[in-house]
């Protein structure tokens, strides 16, 4: 069970479901078995707000509540940080 889901994301082609939840974290899980894959922690500790997948399903885009924007390239069935991918807005 996932601690305090907040978003519910499917990737296009329905490969993959993303939860995201209120701690500091979210899970990428196989969309026909609904396991888990992989666990990451948001780099500013912080709760993730929205998810979301680009069209061509290359990219989750993940942003927080602070607005940082953080990008995770798929490479088969496994999602990758962009280490240079943070947008801050400190307004």
């Amino acid at each position: 069970m996932l601690p305090n889901v907040n978003n519910i994301e499917f990737s296009p082609d329905q490969t993959f479901i993303f939860f995201g939840n209120q701690t500091t974290s979210f899970n990428v899980g196989n969309g026909l078995t609904y396991r888990d894959m992989q666990t990451f922690t948001m780099p500013n500790n912080d709760s993730p707000n929205s998810l979301a997948f680009s069209n061509n399903e290359q990219w989750l885009v993940v942003g927080d509540k602070n607005g940082g924007v953080y990008f995770y390239s798929r490479q088969g069935n496994n999602f990758n940080p962009n280490p240079q991918d943070v947008e801050t807005n400190t307004t």
